[in-house]
């Protein structure tokens, strides 16, 4: 039994099985380092992907809601312009140009708006608001579609920056791994025994830690 013992530690000190054991384990990390930094480098591009279609998305929105926007005040200047002609026939009491202005010229959404006003009697209640176009009510119904796309543009944008830090990270653990490579790739040229166990131990303690980082990443 303890022949064998010194038969084996004789073994495991010969150069020759040091050097191949070097090798070997060499191999091994260039092995797991290369089928992880492809993974990292397949999902970075994929991330990129989901960052581009996100960006687009944002000035998409973006636009679309400037655009809503812009109707929106058209319509507002179009409302107050019809209100000021509305105003006459109601203070000099033409009913007939009320009913005109109320059921044939203004936009349908705005009529509501205008008959809360005038249940509020503005020509005797000094408390009336003194415009339907000053309602919040009124204005929100305005900007909703503006508002609505630029929440989606925003939404959009946290999208964007998400997928940006995604990149970012797998990125990271390709430059990792490029470590990896060196130190695993390098130690086998040496003939010092303990700068080769430093390199590969090394190599290993990278290995396992970006590994240990890329497994908590999102995947796509």
């Amino acid at each position: 039994m303890l022949s064998k013992r010194m038969a084996l530690k004789s073994k495991l000190s010969d150069p020759r099985t040091w050097k191949h054991n070097v090798e070997i384990a060499s191999v091994l990390l260039l092995s797991f380092a290369t089928i992880l930094t492809a993974w990292s480098a397949y999902q970075a591009t994929r991330w990129s992907g989901v960052q581009s279609r996100a960006y687009k998305d944002v000035s998409i929105h973006r636009i679309d809601s400037g655009r809503e926007f812009t109707r929106a005040a058209q319509q507002y200047s179009l409302d107050g312009i019809l209100f000021a002609q509305f105003i006459e026939a109601y203070a000099s009491d033409d009913q007939e140009r009320v009913a005109f202005y109320r059921e044939r010229v203004m936009r349908e959404t705005f009529v509501p708006m205008l008959d809360a006003w005038i249940a509020t009697d503005p020509l005797n209640n000094d408390d009336a608001p003194r415009s339907p176009l000053y309602n919040e009510e009124y204005r929100q119904q305005l900007l909703a579609q503006s508002i609505a796309l630029e929440e989606l543009a925003e939404a959009r944008y946290v999208d964007a920056s998400e997928a940006l830090e995604n990149v970012d990270s797998y990125v990271l653990t390709t430059v990792a791994f490029a470590v990896v490579f060196f130190f695993a790739g390098t130690s086998p040229k040496f003939e010092s025994t303990p700068l080769q166990r430093i390199l590969l131990s090394m190599a290993s303690l990278v290995l396992v830690t970006s590994l240990i980082y890329i497994i908590q990443l999102p995947v796509h």
